[in-house]
């Protein structure tokens, strides 16, 4: 076989990320059998270059299975993404992310800096993110994209 199941993943950051840890993952299989494949547990530890993301824990999905029939293609259902909070791996991947893609960090590079020289620094944020997508990480074909939408300015 020379084709990969996982066809391409995606993983979504909801606004109370900081919180809970906790984001969405699904993805996508491309079944090139005849015979249809039934999906009943994810287990995934989630790596960007030498970063830990983080990981689906044993997501049991026996009461509804993830099925492709033969020759099909099909999409996970979201499934809860252990996120790595941890302030200096955050800072890794965007940088990494933002670099590989040539994305432009502008101004949030130096406030970047500030996290990295000091990592115990934890200042409150106020804003109703309610409203804004803030960003989520896509890989097509072990391909990691950073897509990110335009934020209107604090105030």
């Amino acid at each position: 076989m020379h084709q990969n199941l996982i066809n391409s993943a995606a993983l979504v950051l909801p606004t109370n990320i900081a919180q809970t840890g906790i984001a969405y993952a699904s993805f996508t299989v491309d079944n090139p059998f005849t015979a249809s494949i039934s999906i009943l547990e994810v287990t995934s530890i989630v790596n960007y270059e030498q970063l830990t993301i983080g990981k689906i824990d044993h997501a049991d999905l026996t009461s509804s299975p993830v099925h492709a029939n033969g020759h099909s293609n099909i999409t996970s259902p979201q499934l809860p993404f252990k996120f790595n909070l941890d302030p200096l791996t955050i800072v890794q991947l965007l940088s990494s992310g933002a670099q590989n893609n040539q994305v432009d960090l502008g101004p949030l590079i130096e406030l970047l800096k500030i996290v990295v020289q000091n990592p115990k620094y934890h200042p409150s944020v106020r804003r109703d993110w309610s409203k804004y997508t803030v960003c989520a990480l896509t890989s097509r074909r072990s391909r990691p994209a950073l897509a990110r939408k335009d934020l209107p300015a604090l105030g």
